[in-house]
């Protein structure tokens, strides 16, 4: 998800454990991470983690958020 555009990606990928899943989707996250926020055009974006049966297992998030001090 980039703020409200859901992906749906056809590729799967398999990992053996769920800390190599976790890793993927870091992975994931941080090359969309490059490519939109150096654009300045998204606040958000998540990358879930499913399991065989596409159950979601778990989310990891980034936002952008400027704080004014």
């Amino acid at each position: 998800i980039v703020d409200t555009e859901v992906a749906e990606i056809e590729e799967t990928r398999s990992f053996t454990t769920p800390e190599a899943a976790r890793d993927g989707a870091r992975e994931t996250l941080g090359r969309i991470a490059a490519d939109h926020l150096s654009r300045g055009d998204c606040e958000f974006i998540s990358v879930e983690i499913f399991d065989d049966a596409k159950t979601p297992l778990t989310e990891l998030r980034l936002e952008f958020r400027e704080i004014a001090k």
